[in-house]
């Protein structure tokens, strides 16, 4: 997580969103957009009754909206909030919701993008790509 960067032009915010674009919407031809945006942008109430905004991660084929996010969270009371709130949302657009937890990238694909430009990281995780692929200090 936290790793952010652009893949061929397009921003992503972790390493799992990064996954999702080459091993999904690439690989199967996706038409899609950030749910970065107003138009998508979902009110709920957080686990603490405060009012929140949730904007997801991708829109495929004008159809489909999705949230990338580990197994491991899909219970937890923030992202159940988020989720009921994102299918009210889809259900009155005439979209569906997608949870998606896909697997990982490894760090030879990583590495791979990297070299070939198809990747570009912030300054800030550049030196942590650095540090932990090519083993600068």
């Amino acid at each position: 997580n936290g790793w952010s960067g652009w893949y061929k032009g397009w921003f992503f915010r972790s390493l799992r969103e990064l996954s999702f674009m080459v091993n999904v919407i690439e690989r199967f031809g996706f038409k899609w957009k950030t749910g970065e945006s107003r138009r998508y942008m979902i009110s709920y109430i957080d686990y603490n009754g405060e009012k929140r905004n949730y904007f997801p991660d991708f829109i495929l084929n004008d159809k489909y909206m999705v949230e990338c996010k580990p197994k491991a969270l899909h219970n937890t009371s923030m992202v159940m909030a988020k989720s009921d709130a994102a299918n009210e949302f889809c259900i009155s657009k005439g979209m569906k919701y997608k949870m998606m937890s896909s697997g990982s990238l490894t760090d030879e694909e990583i590495m791979n993008l990297y070299v070939s430009g198809s990747i570009v990281f912030t300054p800030r995780y550049e030196a942590k790509f650095a540090k932990r692929y090519l083993n600068n200090d």
